[in-house]
């Protein structure tokens, strides 16, 4: 579901993707949306990172279905300073901006792409502050 936010006296347009976990194949599934984001695969798996590289800034990766050996779609999740809160990027020509909250039993996932949209580094914190008190006022953050 396309939805708006306020940051720094500007509209940002995001995405909101509902997931769910299949115990059965530890999957997380993609919930039908009205109009479906397309960059985002149906289904994603957690896996630990073990590339030591990508580690030092990412401990998981969301990874999507290999294919003629091949991952189809990765994002590394890097910790917040706002648990339960990661944040990635779209490997896409903007880079677009992507956080993801999991719930605490971990049996959902909600991903939030901020398509064509970039936050720099030092610019990130108060991004994300900004963004969990529009979730609160939704009534989508939790903590």
């Amino acid at each position: 579901m396309k939805q708006e936010f306020q940051n720094n006296g500007k509209s940002v347009t995001y995405y909101r993707i509902a997931f769910t976990l299949s115990e059965q194949s530890q999957r997380y599934g993609k919930e039908p949306m009205i109009r479906d984001f397309k960059k985002v695969p149906t289904d994603l798996k957690i896996e630990e990172t073990i590339d030591p590289k990508i580690k030092l800034r990412s401990e998981y990766l969301l990874r999507g279905r290999t294919v003629n050996g091949k991952c189809t779609f990765h994002l590394g999740l890097e910790k917040t300073s706002f648990p339960p809160l990661f944040r990635s990027a779209l490997d896409d020509k903007k880079k677009s901006e992507v956080h993801i909250i999991l719930s605490d039993d971990y049996k959902t996932m909600t991903m939030y792409v901020f398509n064509n949209f970039r936050v720099e580094r030092p610019a990130r914190p108060m991004f994300q502050h900004e963004f969990i008190e529009h979730l609160k006022q939704i009534g989508e953050w939790k903590k």
